[in-house]
Order: C-alpha cells, then structure tokens, then sequence
C-alpha cells in the first residue's frame, strides 16, 4: 500500500465494493507491516456501508488486483 494520508482505494467486504480514504497510514505502511489507521468512506449516502462492522475482514483493491487485507476493529 502506498505510503500517507489520502489514499484511494476501494475495499471489498463480502461481494460488495466500498471506495473509501484511508488516514493517517503510519510510516510502517512502508514496508507491509500491521498497522492501524482511519478510513473514511468517499460516499457514505450513496453508497450501503453497513457491512463494514467490528470484526469484518475486507480485501484492499487496486482495481481487480488484491493489494492488501484488513479487519475493523472495535
């Protein structure tokens, strides 16, 4: 995943895809370490957010290709 706040992609939970912001990425984004950080959803009217809960594992996504994984935390 690209380094900084601001970054675009969208995220895939179940079959459904989310484009959201991620913020505040930590330097160790850098390397494909763990990490923590923010995300905001780029449309949160238009678009059914409501699979994104506590404990749900998402795909990251660069177009088709899977760059990454993650789990909301609590």
């Amino acid at each position: 995943m690209p380094y900084g706040s601001g970054y675009s992609p969208h995220v895939r939970v179940d079959e459904q895809y989310l484009p959201v912001v991620f913020l505040l990425i930590p330097d160790v984004a850098r390397f494909g370490l763990e990490f923590e950080c923010f995300v905001e959803f780029r449309y949160p009217v238009a678009v059914d957010c409501s699979a994104f809960v506590p404990g749900v594992e998402f795909d990251v996504l660069e177009g088709p290709r899977r760059v990454g994984i993650g789990r909301v935390l609590p």
